[in-house]
């Protein structure tokens, strides 16, 4: 087969094609309705008398209505009420039994029950069931002769309530209530029709979104262009997703509006822009910082204080540099009688003093050695230091709750959380790391 007749039946395929295609697109498909085994055209209607709608198949979806009655216009003598079997109320004659109206099939008790019917007022010879409950629960419904007890089901005998309504059991009676979204119509709450929340201007919906209304609710959509922020509300373009924001790596970007916003994440503080661990580090005493961090205590290093000459030994003594503190060796001499230089002065040997800058340690003075240590804490003790012993302070306002948020801890109880030691400290926290304490 030569080039030629090849493109020869290469064009006859094409013009197939495009002629199969121009007849699709001329083509319209009707979606219908297919309801009960019935199907319905396209813009179609027809009447559901057993459910009292009037429906339609618009673009294969069926939309029904409760038929809207009109009104009853009843005459002076007579009054609306609901007739089995059918949709609308229809006139009835009343009924006046004692001074009080009555319409058709209400019910009256005075020495015997009377119905009313026709415009008269019946005696009714059936007896009452039983009832399974003491005398002071017996209720007598509205328009009835028989007692039932309190907390009993009107609703379940059957309702005229519409399907945009609710049965609701009150005291005596059964009434109905519009569902959310559904107002009643002409008054009555048997018949409710929805409300159109876009045409009232009842939405919520902001700028850059369209309206839309659906049965009992309403829905915003954005307009071409727009992406959501919510529900409610459309912007141009999220800025968040673009990384077209200012928020610290430590924050949360919100989408907004006009713009978007930046709130820090739980254990961080700030204004967004710049947020902040929710704690420092500070090193212990006789350590200092050498500017760096590291989660093992590293950039915490001991001050030699024999070194930097702030040590407090004698010019005959000789001091020990120590780890986060120093001492001194006193050889024989005549300022070694035991006494301990102490902030320009003299503590004597035996002597007991408390710190000045710390209230919870006490120093003692022997053979020219200060030794310090942590106040002794007796709960017993009525006037015992709280700030120096947390263990003993009962106060709930002291106490402390646990990162979590679902445990308390009592003011110097101790726990581990995130491989750090934590200790109440009259409801403050204190982790410590190494050498280092996070407050």
């Amino acid at each position: 087969m030569d080039l030629q007749e090849t493109l020869a039946k290469m064009t006859i395929k094409l013009n197939y094609a495009e002629t199969k295609l121009s007849q699709l697109e001329s083509c319209h498909c009707e979606k219908s309705c297919k309801v009960n085994g019935a199907v319905f055209r396209d813009k179609e209607l027809w009447v559901e008398p057993e459910n009292c709608r009037n429906c339609a198949c618009k673009n294969g979806v069926v939309e029904c209505r409760r038929i809207l009655c009109p009104p009853a216009n009843c005459s002076a003598g007579s009054l609306p009420v609901h007739v089995e079997g059918k949709c609308c109320k229809e006139c009835r004659p009343k009924c006046i039994y004692m001074g009080k109206v009555l319409s058709e099939g209400q019910r009256a008790l005075t020495k015997s029950c009377r119905e009313c019917k026709n415009g008269m007022m019946v005696k009714v010879t059936e007896s009452c069931p039983a009832v399974n409950c003491t005398e002071s629960e017996r209720i007598l419904p509205e328009n009835r002769c028989c007692n039932v007890c309190r907390g009993y089901d009107f609703c379940a005998e059957g309702h005229n309530c519409g399907e945009n309504s609710l049965c609701k059991n009150w005291k005596t009676k059964a009434v109905c209530e519009c569902k959310s979204g559904f107002t009643s119509t002409r008054g009555d709450l048997a018949y409710c029709e929805d409300i159109d929340e876009c045409a009232a201007e009842m939405h919520y919906c902001h700028a850059n979104t369209v309206c839309v209304n659906l049965p009992g609710s309403h829905r915003c959509d954005c307009i071409p262009g727009y992406i959501r922020v919510d529900d409610f509300s459309c912007t141009e373009h999220d800025e968040c997703a673009s990384g077209q924001h200012d928020c610290d790596e430590n924050a949360i970007c919100t989408n907004t509006i006009r713009g978007h916003s930046c709130t820090c994440k739980p254990g961080y503080v700030g204004n967004g822009t710049i947020c902040l661990g929710g704690y420092h580090c500070e090193c212990r005493s006789g350590f200092h910082d050498n500017g760096t961090y590291s989660l093992d205590g590293g950039s915490c290093i001991d001050i030699n204080e024999c070194a930097t000459r702030t040590h407090t030994c004698w010019n005959d003594s000789a001091c020990i540099n120590l780890e986060g503190s120093f001492d001194c060796l006193c050889p024989t001499g005549p300022s070694c009688s035991g006494d301990c230089p102490h902030e320009g002065g003299l503590k004597r040997n035996g002597q007991v003093w408390t710190l000045k800058e710390d209230r919870c340690s006490v120093c003692s003075c022997k053979d020219g050695k200060i030794f310090c240590r942590r106040t002794a804490c007796d709960c017993l003790n009525p006037n015992v230091d709280l700030f120096c012993c947390p263990e003993c302070d009962s106060r709930v306002t002291s106490q402390c709750f646990h990162q979590s948020g679902h445990k308390v801890y009592r003011s110097g109880d101790n726990w581990t959380y995130s491989c750090q030691h934590c200790r109440c400290l009259n409801r403050y926290i204190r982790k410590g790391l190494n050498d280092k304490w996070m407050v």
